[in-house]
């Protein structure tokens, strides 16, 4: 939380405060993002403490008990119209009965137990849950309340005799393990709880919160910490802290004993409570104690406060007393959420400026009229990013309360004052608040009324400093009777049930009530026919698209344990935590911004996996600006080629490196820092860590560059291909707070980024080394660090699967492997599943320019590549005239997202020749989708070739053998080997009477090219003439079958 900016309209006489894109997508629902976030924290977590139920649930119990619950909403039909009510404490099964509903779409409605039994029939009568889980002490309660139109009621707690209870719910079910949450129906304004609160009434209503309400950043909690409200979730201090527990994590603490000041100082000693949220009087009350002191309140990280007026003194010995936090003390409502918050010794007769996302206006209560700075008047609200749903099935409730222009009325009275500061000075409404609880002084007036010699009554509240406002009523007795002020009091005691409608400050008789002039008293695939297009299942994104990467990278790190260990280098022997990581990065970062650096700049990265490429591409995400990670094995000319396009201003290398890139940058001298094998007299990566932020806000939204991968075109001559920000804070929801992930690649691979975006955007511990592969290590690395999930490629996977040590022992850690970039035979395939007793085999295809299109993971259309992947758009299209494609067709593939690909990095020819109009990208692989919606590949239709992982141009290595003074014609193939993929090989015609020799062409290719991926490793076929099309273009399928058929002749000899 931080102190947030407003602005004043003098004009429209209106406060707008800072507009903040929330941190997640609002068209995930809260149960999807809730089990998102369940599943991808160790289930052995502590989730949950039930002090006065001495139980514990962890992630684990608790994701398991709240699917079983939701599987039996499913089985008896409910859905996201019906309402699930919770009539009981803060007990142990509150918050998986609350999960359970939004897993199935259905809003819960808790309500508390105090409310007396004709307040809970009116509620009913307009909300009628299908369903109501209760505590059984008030189950006679709800039998009556409910009796029109008789719920399934289950006791939650207390069990009653003949009554089903929650246990009986949480029996085993077969299809627990592939459950799901259910979508939205109605997008992010579905309704998913229902609070209550009295109204000018004195009537409790059904507050509609929405999906988008609910999910609203709870960013001011961590995974660490351990959270406690002294209310329970009907009351919006209570709910808070669900929310934050199960869409953020942590430990929260609950009781259902009731509160005192001594109860509340033994909770934060025994759990260390590091957030705590409550009211005035409770931290009144719980000051006053002679044992309250900083030593017990040293484990609080935060305080929240809200709900009534403090007096100053308190808030000062507060203050004081947090010598590792801060105090929050702020403003807010069921309807409109957090409003405003102070959180310094300033204006601290003030509750803050207006958070985020709001916008204030203050009216005359009697006009309407718009006021101005330090007038006093109604205060009225409206969300920028978001409307109010209103009073369930309660119109003439909502016309009451939200105007014309949409503000919300809150009853309150107040002011502004010239630097935007909100004070509150009263209610404008007959509603007050004793201990806590909400009372109209309407409602005693009637209870009172119907005592027969009263002829008038008026009820009010005497404040107090603790209780704030004590009920009383002055009386006028009829004419001719006889009437005590004790006799009203004991009425009161008579007739309500709850005791903070008892007339606890008296009952005074007078001779009349003084009135005014108005004689008031004060994975699917569907295809398109008709479009020949076919479309992944529509999947709406965890996190928002214009949150950026760095500030999602930064929540997940400070929300982490810092002594968790987030990367471990094998090579190097050197281990990162998230705390020295994200200390680590924000010292980079803080560089960059010294050095001006922002999103139009490029920082390169050119090593291997080393220690700290890591942080520095933290760093740079941070900072705004996209990382260009190139790998080690490129040659100086491909370097200088991508970086005329990029011009990074700074470049972090591996020393041995060193001379390449500074002659690949001749041309605009760039910074360059090594990042391991230092070099005298060179910068260093260690330098600027001993420079002592937050992450910088997206420049240009969504599509804003984040990463420069590189690639190959056509014409073989790799490319700077711009990864967006919507790619990278994409749901990684294979991986969590405890998997320990490895990749066969480094970060300027897409296996590689995988898993280096998996461990910074949702957390667990990342292996990285700089040893060159052999599968014998790969197998190592897998036993010493209980690899979970593992990201390679065919080829690497499959020569580990062929040797003896490949078995279910030593991939027995092993959950995921995530395997694609080259065709794989299900001969190989089912080799490698056969050794994953416990884990799953995920095959796809995918591209750096397109990211994932498709994916299987069992072994039906066994040679297919699978179906789309969510969000997937794919036509076929021939490769001549560009039309579409129908099943069965073999044409060129091409892929579009539900984001728009940013092309290649300032080359526009080049992303002209690969995007056309309708926004497709053009793969250059060939292939069909058959009638199932299956993805089957056949081929390329441009020359471009792989060998182990490396893109390759046959062009390259053609115009360096045409080079030999023996040699008339060239033409470069592959021959496709499927643990090396495309091995190059050559047919050349010779000058007639030449003495070259095969031997001789290899090594002059040799001697050319600084890396194997472009050298003859299959062989060279001299042939008499290359047979070539009407245009003379080299007929290179057919040379190959030449070719191929003299070495079977030659074999055969």
């Amino acid at each position: 939380m931080y102190d947030y900016l407003c602005q004043y309209d003098k004009d429209q006489k209106l406060w707008t405060s800072a507009k903040r894109h929330e941190f997640y997508n609002e068209n995930v629902s809260a149960g999807e993002l809730a089990y998102f976030v369940m599943r991808n924290t160790n289930p052995s977590e502590v989730m949950q403490i039930s002090d006065s139920d001495g139980t514990v649930m962890t992630y684990g119990s608790a994701l398991t008990t709240a699917i079983r619950i939701a599987q039996h909403f499913d089985t008896i039909g409910l859905t996201e119209d019906d309402i699930v009510s919770i009539f009981a404490p803060n007990t142990t099964y509150v918050m998986p009965v609350a999960l359970a509903a939004w897993f199935n779409g259905t809003p819960f409605q808790p309500m508390n137990t105090v409310m007396e039994t004709n307040v809970c029939t009116q509620i009913f009568e307009k909300i009628q849950p299908k369903i109501i889980f209760c505590d059984g002490l008030h189950y006679e309660k709800l039998k009556k309340a409910a009796a029109a139109f008789k719920p399934a009621i289950y006791t939650i707690c207390n069990h009653v005799e003949n009554v089903p209870r929650i246990e009986e719910l949480l029996e085993p079910t077969k299809s627990e393990r592939n459950f799901k949450p259910k979508p939205l129906t109605k997008g992010p304004t579905q309704t998913m709880i229902i609070m209550l609160s009295s109204g000018t009434t004195g009537l409790p209503k059904g507050i509609c919160l929405s999906n988008r309400y609910v999910i609203s950043d709870m960013a001011f909690t961590y995974q660490y910490d351990t959270i406690f409200s002294t209310s329970s979730i009907d009351w919006l201090t209570g709910l808070v802290t669900l929310l934050t527990n199960v869409l953020v994590g942590g430990t929260r603490v609950i009781t259902s004993k009731p509160y005192s000041a001594e109860y509340l100082h033994e909770i934060i000693t025994k759990y260390k409570i590091s957030v705590l949220v409550t009211n005035p009087s409770a931290m009144l009350e719980l000051t006053s104690l002679p044992i309250y002191s900083k030593e017990c309140m040293k484990s609080i990280r935060m305080l929240i406060m809200g709900g009534s007026s403090c007096p100053e003194n308190t808030l000062k010995i507060i203050r004081s007393s947090l010598t590792n936090g801060k105090l929050y003390f702020g403003y807010g409502s069921t309807e409109m959420g957090a409003i405003a918050f102070n959180n310094r010794d300033y204006k601290l007769k003030s509750v803050g400026q207006i958070l985020p996302n709001l916008q204030m206006k203050i009216v005359d209560s009697t006009t309407g009229e718009r006021l101005g700075p330090n007038e006093k008047g109604e205060v009225c609200l409206r969300k920028t990013n978001d409307q109010w749903l209103g009073y369930y099935k309660n119109p003439e409730a909502n016309k009451s309360t939200i105007d014309a222009e949409g503000f919300v009325h809150t009853g309150d009275l107040g002011y502004v004052d010239d630097e935007h500061y909100l004070y509150l000075v009263d209610r404008c409404r007959d509603v007050m608040k004793y201990w806590g609880y909400k009372w109209s002084p309407h409602e005693i007036e009637v209870l009172v009324a119907e005592m027969p010699e009263v002829k008038e009554v008026c009820a009010f509240g005497v404040y107090d400093n603790v209780k704030l406002y004590v009920p009383a009523a002055a009386v006028v007795v009829k004419p001719g009777c006889s009437l005590t002020s004790k006799d009203v009091v004991e009425f009161m005691e008579r007739r309500s049930e709850v005791h903070y409608k008892h007339l606890d400050a008296g009952a005074f008789i007078v001779n009349e009530l003084p009135r005014n002039r108005n004689d008031m008293a004060d994975f699917i695939t569907i295809y398109h026919q008709e479009e020949k297009l076919w479309k992944g299942l529509d999947k709406p994104k965890l996190c928002n698209d214009n949150i950026s990467a760095g500030a999602k990278a930064l929540e997940v790190l400070r929300s982490k344990n810092p002594q968790d260990i987030m990367q471990i280098s094998d090579s190097e022997k050197t281990t990162i935590t998230y705390g020295s990581a994200l200390k680590a990065a924000i010292k980079i970062a803080e560089y960059f911004k010294s050095l001006s650096l922002n999103a139009d700049d490029v920082v390169g990265i050119l090593a291997p996996d080393t220690t700290y490429v890591m942080p520095v591409a933290l760093a740079s995400w941070f900072n705004g600006t996209p990382f260009q990670a190139i790998n080690c094995k490129w040659e100086t000319a491909v370097v200088r080629n991508l970086y005329e396009f990029s011009r990074p201003k700074i470049i972090f290398c591996d020393g041995l490196q060193y001379e390449k890139v500074k002659a690949a940058c001749e041309n605009f001298k760039p910074l360059i820092y090594t990042l391991c094998n230092h070099l005298e007299n060179v910068p260093q990566i260690e330098d600027l860590l001993q420079r002592a932020s937050g992450a910088k806000p997206l420049k240009y939204g969504s599509k804003q560059t984040m990463v420069i991968m590189v690639s190959s075109g056509t014409s073989g001559m790799p490319k700077g291909v711009c990864v967006p920000n919507s790619t990278c804070i994409t749901d990684f929801g294979f991986t969590n707070d405890t998997t320990k992930m490895f990749s066969t690649s480094s970060i300027d691979w897409s296996s590689g980024l995988l898993t280096f975006m998996a461990n910074v955007l949702v957390g667990g511990t990342r292996i990285i080394t700089q040893q060159p592969f052999t599968a014998e290590y790969l197998l190592q690395l897998i036993v010493k660090y209980k690899i979970n999930f593992l990201s390679t490629n065919p080829s690497n996977l499959i020569q580990a699967s062929l040797l003896k040590e490949y078995t279910p022992e030593t991939m027995q850690s092993v959950k995921l492997i995530f395997t694609a970039g080259s065709y794989c035979s299900e001969l190989n395939l089912e080799r490698m599943r056969s050794a994953l007793t416990k884990g799953l085999l995920f095959y796809g295809y995918g591209g750096t320019e397109t990211g994932g299109v498709a994916g299987r993971l069992n072994s039906n259309k066994p040679k297919s590549v699978g179906r789309l992947l969510p969000n997937v758009q794919l036509k076929i299209v021939d490769v001549n005239n560009g039309e579409h494609l129908g099943p069965n067709e073999i044409g060129e593939i091409c892929v579009r997202h539900d984001y728009e690909w940013c092309g290649y990095y300032n080359n526009a020819k080049a992303t002209a020749n690969t995007l056309d109009s309708e926004g497709f990208i053009h793969t250059g692989d060939l292939g069909y989708m058959d009638e199932d919606n299956f993805l089957f590949l056949t081929g390329r239709c441009k020359d471009i070739m792989k060998y182990l992982g490396f893109q390759y141009s046959p062009n390259d290595i053609e115009e360096i053998i045409a080079e030999m003074e023996d040699v008339v014609d060239v033409c470069v193939f592959g021959v496709y080997d499927e643990v090396e993929q495309d091995v190059a090989a050559a047919a050349v015609v010779k000058r007639e009477g030449s003495t070259l020799t095969k031997q001789q062409v290899i090594k002059y290719v040799e001697s050319k090219t600084e890396v194997q991926h472009k050298r003859i490793h299959y062989g060279i076929f001299f042939v008499k003439e290359l047979p070539r099309n009407h245009n003379g273009k080299l007929l290179r399928d057919k040379i190959k079958k030449i070719c191929l058929e003299m070495e079977r002749c030659d074999k055969n000899e």
